[in-house]
């Protein structure tokens, strides 16, 4: 069973790694946040890319490449980890 899926990447927040309009490409076989690097997540708000890092005390952060978004830390167990981000791409045009 293939456990890759593509999905779209929309808003800034991700900037300037993934432009709005990029694709990545999320191997959900790998939906332990660990070790740190870009996954596929929902915290609430939807199915989003986001940088991720888990902490000692079992928490989360959220973090996006922008500056002018903030980090976050939530609890582990609030974050449902979709998938690891093992590819992108960006269609030019």
């Amino acid at each position: 069973m293939d456990q890759t899926y593509a999905m779209p990447v929309t808003g800034d927040s991700m900037e300037p790694t993934l432009p709005n309009g990029s694709h990545v490409f999320v191997d959900t076989s790998h939906n332990y946040p660990s070790p740190p690097d870009l996954y596929a997540i929902n915290y609430g708000h939807g199915l989003m890319v986001k940088r991720v890092e888990l902490l000692p005390d079992d928490k989360l952060r959220v973090i996006s490449d922008n500056d002018r978004y903030s980090d976050f830390e939530f609890p582990l167990q609030d974050v449902d980890v979709f998938g690891r981000v093992v590819a992108s791409f960006k269609r030019h045009g």
